[in-house]
């Protein structure tokens, strides 16, 4: 059981402008910060961090931020299929060929990789990294503390994350303040374009925000700088993440804004799907998908086959060309899809 609080606030998140809470921020303070903690426990963490922050916190706002990915929860394949280990090793074994082969820039790379994953997702199950999260997240709420899911996940996968957790599983994250208005939304998307604190791999397509069910999609973009625009001055900050460097963006930006800042570097979910990362198994597990969305003629998947996208195209003649040199059989459904391709 967490501490209690002397007094109950709220989060106000700001429905202002970017620019209006920048004119009316308070002057640089001294933030409380001790480095960046690598933890192999979340729930038991984050609840360390509540606690000695409530210690200090005399009546002031408490913030907890948690990733999804490798963080609150993780793809439950037996191959570490759609992890971010998989996609990250996707990227660094494709992006020299498409480069080498059809002149393509790593942005471009990402973004044919990122619309086929987009394609089976959604039929992906992902579990929680820890059992204990949702009890987490409402004891918070009940003491008056606010909880905030950040992801890199682009804004159009906010159904589908849902989807792949599932209704018994499902994490409620409560900022106690009403949700951004749209237009405030989109004045922030805006500030952070303009500012450089876009998806650094992807800063000219970058696919923008969105605040859905308590969590913020970023589609790769700053975290910190996010978290500086929507996060009260003086606020007490706990935040967990797979990725350091979006806790070292939280450190810079957080820097004499919040109270303090308790950052949690969570290794243990991406460690284990490193560790049983199968590269022929995932390339076939993707192959097999791509066939079963070409037999049911998906809309979304048919675009890119007859656009003759750039990563499908190849993925799918380098797993034909590798079938046919180990003289494996090959049905009719994958030529015709390579066909289709050519």
């Amino acid at each position: 059981q967490l501490g209690s609080r002397a007094s109950q606030h709220t989060l106000p998140t700001s429905q202002m402008a970017p620019e209006a809470r920048k004119r009316s921020r308070s002057p640089r303070r001294s933030t409380a910060f001790e480095g960046i903690e690598k933890v192999i426990e979340l729930c038991s963490s984050v609840e360390r961090s509540i606690q000695a922050a409530l210690e200090t916190a005399q009546g002031d706002d408490i913030v907890v931020v948690l990733d999804l990915d490798e963080t609150c929860f993780t793809a439950d394949t037996q191959n570490a299929l759609a992890t971010s280990a998989w996609f990250e090793d996707l990227m660094k074994r494709w992006v020299p060929i498409l480069a080498s082969e059809a002149s393509m820039s790593h942005a471009d790379v990402l973004l044919d990789c990122l619309a086929v994953v987009d394609c089976f997702y959604a039929f992906i199950r992902s579990r929680l990294t820890e059992e204990g999260l949702p009890a987490l997240l409402k004891t918070c709420k009940a003491q008056g503390i606010a909880t905030i899911g950040l992801t890199a996940r682009r804004p159009d996968l906010a159904e589908v994350t849902w989807q792949q957790l599932g209704e018994k599983s499902l994490l409620v994250f409560d900022a106690l303040s009403p949700p951004m208005a749209a237009n405030s939304v989109k004045e922030l998307e805006q500030f952070l374009k303009a500012n450089g604190y876009a998806a650094p791999d992807n800063p000219d397509k970058w696919e923008g925000i969105r605040q859905h069910r308590g969590v913020w999609f970023t589609a790769n973009a700053n975290k910190g700088a996010l978290l500086r625009q929507t996060v009260k001055a003086g606020t007490h900050v706990i935040f967990a993440d797979d990725s350091e460097r979006h806790l070292h963006d939280a450190k810079k930006a957080l820097d004499g804004h919040a109270a303090s800042l308790r950052l949690l570097h969570f290794t243990a979910a991406k460690d284990a799907a490193k560790e049983k990362l199968d590269i022929p198994s995932c390339d076939l597990a993707l192959t097999e998908y791509c066939k079963a969305l070409f037999q049911k003629k998906d809309d979304t998947f048919m675009a890119l086959v007859q656009e003759k996208q750039g990563f499908l195209k190849a993925f799918i003649t380098r797993q034909l060309l590798h079938l046919e040199a180990e003289q494996k059989p090959i049905d009719t459904l994958l030529r015709s899809l390579a066909d289709c391709l050519k």
